[in-house]
């Protein structure tokens, strides 16, 4: 997760009371649902404002923006291509190097 109020969020006790700006999950088979469908409503309704999903499975990364409670954009990269937050525009993903065979 991407965190860029950390000094006005951190409580006294140490932990982050924010908001993440970004969060990014690795789709496995035991957690594939929960990741598509609630974790996407839970960072939607908590005021996200940008979720990538990597699903090594299809070799994608699916990217939502939201704003105000909707999602405002979703993005689908795919191997060749380089996925670009809509959120941070320096952030540039090679999903060639994402999805690289291991050896």
């Amino acid at each position: 997760m991407v965190i860029c109020d950390l000094a006005e969020q951190l409580a006294p006790d140490g932990y982050y009371k924010g908001v993440p700006t970004l969060v990014c999950e690795i789709l496995s088979a035991s957690s594939r649902k929960h990741d598509l469908l609630k974790k996407l409503s839970l960072y939607l309704d908590g005021g996200v404002k940008e979720y990538w999903i990597v699903d090594p499975q299809n070799k994608t990364i699916a990217i939502y923006r939201f704003s105000d409670g909707e999602i405002t954009e979703h993005l689908t990269f795919k191997a060749p291509e380089n996925a670009h937050s809509p959120t941070f525009p320096a952030l540039v993903v090679d999903l060639t190097r994402v999805f690289r065979p291991i050896p």
